[in-house]
């Protein structure tokens, strides 16, 4: 059972590593940072790799569009900056909605890493192949109340 479990684990733990990144990404703040914050949040937004979801350009450039025509044009004036490391596509509303976003799914993931972690514990602690299945299930129903209920109020960004 605990092979079952490993293959519920295993894209949490992957979209932890990939929130982690985006997280860092787009605490940086530089220019360059703010070039693969578009794609990057597109992967997690999207599932990932291996979800089978394909993403074309015309979509990564749809979420740094998704600003007001104000807002883009002074993004686009930003990136006239004299001092280059300021020269951001970013402009910091967009960027707290971003931060804001990659929180509520950093905050799900959390959840379901703590339901596996424990669901692996309570599989230690038996001995039933019964108790085991039910183990496994109740992990499963778990995690799947989390995609569709409220989320944890926990702010990774701080």
């Amino acid at each position: 059972r605990i092979t079952e479990l490993e293959k519920v684990a295993a894209p949490v733990s992957d979209g932890l590593q990939r929130v982690g990144r985006l997280i860092d990404t787009i605490n940086n703040g530089s220019p360059i940072a703010d070039s693969v914050t578009a794609p990057e949040l597109m992967v997690v937004m999207a599932g990932g790799q291996g979800s089978g979801v394909r993403i074309t350009q015309a979509e990564i450039n749809n979420i740094v569009g998704g600003q007001s025509k104000w807002e883009a044009m002074k993004a686009a004036l930003n990136q006239w900056n004299t001092d280059p490391a300021k020269a951001n596509k970013i402009l910091e509303p967009m960027r707290g909605q971003i931060k804001a976003l990659v929180s509520k799914v950093n905050e799900k993931l959390v959840a379901k890493q703590a339901v596996i972690e424990t669901a692996r514990q309570a599989l230690v602690d038996s001995n039933d192949p019964k108790e085991h299945k039910q183990i496994v299930a109740d992990a499963r129903k778990a995690i799947a109340a989390i995609d569709s209920g409220p989320t944890v109020k926990k702010n990774p960004f701080r």
